[in-house]
């Protein structure tokens, strides 16, 4: 979500080290992926809700 690894990995249980490296995963860059683009797609949704008030 935009977050620095250094904030992630408190939340998650580990070092911004280890989330970095976590990320460079294909698996986990692909489930990066997915997250990003629902959240988009969430995002276009709504604002074509509003559009069409």
């Amino acid at each position: 979500m935009g977050l620095p690894t250094e904030e992630v990995g408190p939340l998650v249980g580990a070092s911004g080290r280890t989330v970095r490296r976590w990320r460079q995963r294909p698996e986990m860059r692909a489930d990066i992926c997915k997250v990003r683009l629902r959240l988009l797609d969430g995002f276009v949704k709504s604002f074509q809700t509003e559009e069409a008030r």
